[in-house]
């Protein structure tokens, strides 16, 4: 569903493209992937791919489709952590979980639960915070964590579903919105996107907001 929102921004079958790569365990290539090995490797890619049936089995249409949604670990069970609090009567709690946060309540009366933004440039340190009030969930991307260096040049994991390649030139990208799963998603587009044409993108998705950097 996420996939075709964003019009193919967001794709969770691109594991095999990464792999090439360096990433989802590859090994790192000592000059980057040709045209034709990305082509190649590209056949499966797509969540037209992908068939979901009503009963909850899931069908694979190529032998070169592999569907990898470990980026949205963090975000998933931080949603997950917040809907276990609810059903124990939990009112009032913060989960943050690697680059995912949501909030449940209010810390006290005076106050509201806030989420600490990384640096992209400095470690260790905090660019902002964000309250979490009526926007409950934050997820953020930092594309050069990790990353790997081929012929000196150095490319972060974030991969482009449509060209293949990594994608360049964005140092953060963060969503805020009701849940941590569809923000992390949502800022995973934004780094392919760019700040230009996330807001398009941002259009389907009305209580959400983004910060790109």
């Amino acid at each position: 569903h996420a996939a075709e929102q964003t019009r193919g921004a967001y794709d969770f079958t691109v594991a095999p493209v990464a792999y090439c790569w360096g990433f989802e365990g590859g090994p790192v290539p000592t000059n980057p992937p040709t045209l034709d090995t990305l082509a190649a490797t590209r056949v499966g890619q797509g969540a037209r791919n992908l068939v979901l049936f009503d009963y909850g089995a899931a069908s694979l249409l190529q032998p070169q489709t592999k569907l990898s949604v470990n980026g949205l670990l963090d975000a998933y069970a931080t949603d997950i952590a917040v809907v276990d609090m609810r059903e124990k009567d939990i009112a009032n709690a913060f989960v943050h979980i690697g680059q995912s946060a949501r909030a449940l309540g209010v810390p006290d009366a005076s106050g509201l639960w806030q989420a600490a933004l990384p640096h992209p440039f400095a470690s260790n340190t905090t660019i902002g915070r964000i309250s979490l009030d009526k926007v409950a969930a934050v997820s953020w991307v930092l594309p050069s964590q990790p990353s790997i260096t081929i012929g000196g040049k150095t490319y972060g994991h974030v991969i482009d579903p449509r060209t293949g390649r990594p994608v360049q030139g964005i140092a953060l990208a963060a969503a805020c919105g009701p849940t941590a799963t569809l923000a992390d998603i949502l800022a995973r587009c934004a780094v392919v996107l760019g700040p230009t044409n996330s807001g398009k993108a941002l259009a389907e998705f009305p209580r959400y907001d983004l910060l790109v950097i």
